[in-house]
């Protein structure tokens, strides 16, 4: 690499790194302090200070909880963009040959097709049967210490394919029963405010929404439900370190044929790769690809069985927000019986100051 292409890249210190990297396995600030023999106040430090680098995010097995995250591109039409529907997480412009819409969301795996229904336009849906985002104690190769960079090398992909499995991604998925409330309170928020929060946060703030809160509960009933129903869940914690988007755009790629998994698996694991749907024979992928990296990038796709239907689409930086469904309310209960339920509620703006700075994906 040139030394004008590291200038483009954003410095990620080496304790900067070395806190990212243990974070990723982590669920508390503690652990993090323990495995890298840095004091939990200045872990706190450092983790603040990254908010203007990137976000830290949870990564739960979604299906675990019954929900799955979608992923639809729709042919651009101008009421379709002012529409809402329940479970959206965000709705952006697309730009390519044709003009577009991305909506994302997060709903229940029974509502799948209620949702899709709902899009009344031409449409190509991708469900994140498995869903995956850029894991740093797995891209250990792309940091380059002496730089202090993250660095998307594509020529070690291909070094990746042969330990990376090539199978389909799930295509039928067995809906599971409904969690309970406190359990999709504390998933929520964990996903709006980033995989450090206290419990007890997560209940003030349920309860500043949601009267079905407003019973006091105990700091052992909160570590029981977190303990035995929600650490089951999670698999690990995402970094996104942004590149300015004015100067890379977020870039969405839409991949259909025998290898589009495989190529997915692989792509994740490099920096501003951020976020990977699989399903079947097809995925999506939202990223950042500075230019002197793009030959790079064309030259690993041309030697796998894939093809881009919609060609590169890029996303526009006008009007990103990310909207957060309070996932309990897909849950009701009669008779000490939970089932799933298509509320008519509650999206809420994610405010946090983990996602101002940084492009939504």
């Amino acid at each position: 690499m040139t030394p004008l292409m590291y200038n483009n890249l954003p410095k990620i210190r080496r304790r900067e790194w070395k806190i990212i990297e243990a974070a990723s396995t982590s669920r508390t600030v503690r652990e993090i302090s323990k495995k890298t023999k840095i004091s939990p106040s200045t872990v706190k430090n450092i983790l603040e200070r990254l908010r203007e680098k990137g976000s830290l995010r949870y990564v739960p097995n979604y299906l675990y909880f019954g929900f799955i995250p979608l992923a639809v591109i729709c042919d651009f039409d101008e009421e379709l963009s002012r529409l809402h529907i329940t479970g959206t997480l965000g709705r952006r412009i697309l730009y390519g040959l044709e003009k577009y819409i991305l909506f994302t969301a997060l709903i229940p795996v029974v509502f799948v097709d209620e949702y899709t229904r709902m899009l009344d336009a031409k449409k190509i849906v991708v469900k994140g049967t498995e869903y995956l985002r850029w894991r740093p104690d797995l891209s250990r190769e792309f940091y380059n210490q002496e730089k202090e960079v993250l660095e998307p090398c594509f020529k070690k992909c291909f070094s990746l394919i042969d330990s990376t499995p090539k199978n389909y991604g799930n295509q039928y998925i067995k809906p599971g029963p409904p969690p309970d409330h406190i359990d999709l309170a504390i998933l929520t928020f964990k996903l709006a405010r980033g995989p450090f929060i206290k419990l007890s946060e997560v209940i003030r703030l349920a309860a500043s929404i949601d009267p079905i809160f407003d019973k006091a509960y105990s700091r052992q009933t909160l570590s029981y439900h977190y303990r035995k129903h929600v650490i089951p869940g999670w698999r690990y914690n995402s970094f996104s370190a942004y590149l300015p988007l004015k100067n890379v755009p977020m870039k969405i790629l839409y991949f259909k044929g025998r290898e589009a998994p495989l190529l997915a698996r692989v792509l994740i694991r490099l920096p501003y790769f951020y976020s990977a749907f699989i399903d079947g024979d097809t995925s999506l992928i939202a990223a950042q690809i500075p230019c002197s990296f793009e030959e790079e990038f064309y030259n690993f796709l041309s030697v796998l069985d894939v093809d881009m239907p919609l060609g590169v689409l890029i996303q526009s930086s006008k009007d990103i927000n990310r909207l957060m469904p309070f996932l309990w309310k897909f849950v009701g209960i009669k008779d000490n019986y939970r089932f799933w339920r298509w509320p008519e509620i509650q999206v809420k703006e994610v405010t946090s100051r983990q996602y101002d700075k940084s492009p939504k994906s």
